[in-house]
């Protein structure tokens, strides 16, 4: 499978429950890595919009 990118935000705690999870994965799964890299905010993030459909 090919690998998997995010980029989880959030209180500190919550952010390692989530890799915490990636780590262990969904049932069946068979992890081998979990890569982290720690980036600064780019202030990017606008929030969550609905836009309508056509």
């Amino acid at each position: 499978m090919a690998p998997w990118s995010s980029r989880p935000r959030g209180p500190d705690d919550r952010v390692a429950a989530f890799l915490a999870w990636c780590a262990d994965g969904p049932p069946g799964a068979a992890v081998a890595h979990v890569a982290v890299d720690e980036l600064a905010p780019t202030g990017a993030d606008t929030g969550f919009t609905i836009r309508p459909t056509l």
